[in-house]
């Protein structure tokens, strides 16, 4: 890889600058686990409190402190070393050996920083640092557990564990930021006099994509659609053969009804959802399968479908196709496919393939004024409502406004008149049929806006869904994003509307439906754009370094939720 380079003269420089890195790292585990950090540890499908704990491998300690006496031998700061020795000691016999860690790896890097320290090797060797536990815990996820083999990353992949639980009680405030970031925001605009949707356009390519290959996030997002169904039932990870959701069963019963009898598709569910219900009765007429396999294994085929329908959606809005690319591996060791197996969601997985499709239909009819187009991307828009309703309603909500404010910018297209009016009839015709259809109309429970949003929104992030929605990453580069201006792209203002009319809708829910709400946002999408915008910050070597700790944590957090869904 061309942004690396190996120099023999500058090894002391980046010796100092690596260790100052892991020296610090291992600080603030120490202060962490001296003060006994209260943290959320999922197990069994369940979170329970417990304390930060971890237990750094000797051979990392042992490594460390050679490399600083090293460093600081060869810098001729015998003062400092000696000093630091003679300190430690007395605090090991009063204190322990936890302080003494803590005085001197703090005494190592205030004597480093005394010469002078250079930012960027900085985040480049604590980047690199973050990869190699990532690296190391996702060989122990994928290749010594489902092998039953004794792991020799086993604490390390522990470290990793812990670290991610105690990040992640911060993830309800960064959720909060993606979806209420609008406010400050609009308050700074009205200072600079800027509109609703400020013209400026950001780069959206992701230079060091190239150097891993987009078609590797491609096939290892098809690899995951495949490997996250089977990862819980491997005899080494559940040796019972335990059904991970109670969900399961209830969903198998539904299938055995309508296989008996298919008129019981306009029943089943409250008779909400009978295009979906058809859809499986003619796969199991097809295949003929057991219901309880039927719905263990047939979300391989919704994730593929998921998968290709995000990059399609993605490629005909953005017309990258890294971006494309990259958003659909950020879906696939994301939420959705965690919620597919914790619940077996099966109508919610499908109708968000129908709406990301429909989506890319629609700003593919955008881009030529294709009518034809554009009416089919709304009567597939449609057939959504009959497969997941509130996936459409929360759908439909940004997609009525959004072609109406269309409309407005271009008042003389016939194109954007006839497609509105088509909307507007398709609306007046389908509505009536699916409350005549449905004995229990979509009713989000609603709770009045109080001060009680975080709490909500930490339940909803933490607790609902196992904490399928608590990866801290992709909320953080969502956010990041969403903290520039928009461009003129039809896409962005329908990214920003989506987010602006969910968090609207937002205030009003309890826990669970605000979990529900967020598990609809594209936000493998929304990530992958804080990625690229990102890119513009940082050099090559730091931005193929972060692309890979991406890469590695986001397949960790799948298989490390998945083997604590058992």
């Amino acid at each position: 890889m061309g942004c690396f380079h190996f120099n023999l003269e500058a090894l002391p420089e980046e010796a100092v600058h690596a260790s100052v890195v892991l020296t610090f790292f291992l600080m603030v585990l120490s202060v962490l686990h001296w003060i006994k950090v209260p943290i959320l540890h999922l197990q069994s499908g369940f979170f329970q409190r417990t304390i930060f704990s971890v237990t750094v491998p000797l051979f990392i300690m042992i490594f460390n402190v050679g490399l600083n006496i090293l460093i600081l031998l060869y810098f001729r700061k015998y003062f400092y070393l000696f000093s630091s020795i003679i300190i430690c000691i007395f605090t090991s016999l009063f204190l322990g050996y936890i302080p003494v860690i803590i005085i001197s790896s703090f005494l190592f890097i205030y004597c480093m920083h005394l010469d002078g320290l250079d930012l960027k090797l900085l985040i480049f060797y604590g980047l690199f640092l973050l990869f190699i536990i990532e690296l190391f815990s996702l060989i122990n996820w994928i290749i010594f557990v489902p092998l039953g083999l004794s792991s020799i990353f086993l604490n390390i992949a522990i470290m990793e564990e812990q670290i991610y639980y105690l990040f992640s009680l911060f993830s309800p405030l960064l959720v909060l930021l993606f979806l209420f970031g609008w406010i400050p925001k609009r308050i700074i605009n009205w200072y600079k006099k800027d509109n609703l949707f400020n013209k400026r356009i950001h780069q959206t390519s992701i230079n060091h994509l190239p150097l891993i290959g987009s078609r590797f996030f491609f096939v290892s997002a098809l690899l995951l659609s495949i490997f996250i169904p089977i990862y819980p039932y491997f005899s080494t990870i559940n040796p019972a053969k335990e059904v991970l959701s109670p969900d399961l069963m209830l969903r198998a019963r539904v299938v055995d009804t309508i296989r008996s009898d298919w008129t019981s598709i306009f029943r089943e569910m409250s008779g909400s959802r009978p295009a979906y219900l058809m859809v499986v009765f003619i796969l199991q007429s097809i295949f003929h399968i057991k219901s309880v396999s039927f719905i263990m294994y047939s979300p391989i085929l919704l994730f593929m479908l998921l998968v290709f329908s995000m990059y399609y959606f993605v490629r005909q809005s953005y017309g990258k196709n890294d971006l494309a690319v990259l958003s659909s591996f950020l879906l696939s060791s994301g939420a959705n496919f965690l919620l597919g197996i914790y619940l077996y969601p099966l109508s919610n997985l499908l109708g968000l393939c129908l709406v990301f499709f429909s989506l890319g239909l629609l700003f593919s009819s955008l881009k030529r004024e294709a009518v034809w187009t554009g009416y089919f991307s709304i009567a597939l828009f449609f057939m959504v409502l009959f497969v997941h309703p509130w996936t459409f309603f929360q759908y439909c909500i940004v997609v009525i406004p959004f072609l109406f404010i269309k409309l407005k910018e271009n008042s003389y297209s016939d194109y954007y008149r006839f497609l509105v009016k088509f909307l507007v009839s398709g609306l007046v015709l389908i509505l009536p049929v699916f409350f005549l259809l449905s004995t229990n109309s979509i009713r989000p429970y609603l709770n009045l806006v109080t001060l009680s949003l975080f709490i909500d929104t930490f339940r909803a992030v933490n607790f609902v869904y196992a904490g399928a929605l608590s990866n801290i990453v992709p909320w953080l580069l969502s956010a990041y994003y969403l903290s520039g201006q928009s461009d003129e792209r039809d896409v962005s203002k329908f990214l920003r509307l989506l987010v602006f009319l969910t968090s609207i809708l937002f205030l009003f829910l309890n826990p669970f439906d605000k979990s529900r709400a967020l598990i609809n946002l594209p936000l493998g999408y929304f990530a992958a754009l804080g990625l690229s915008k990102l890119n513009l910050k940082l050099d090559s070597k730091n931005g193929l370094i972060f692309a890979l700790f991406l890469l590695f944590q986001s397949i960790v957090f799948v298989f490390r939720t998945l083997y604590f869904f058992v």
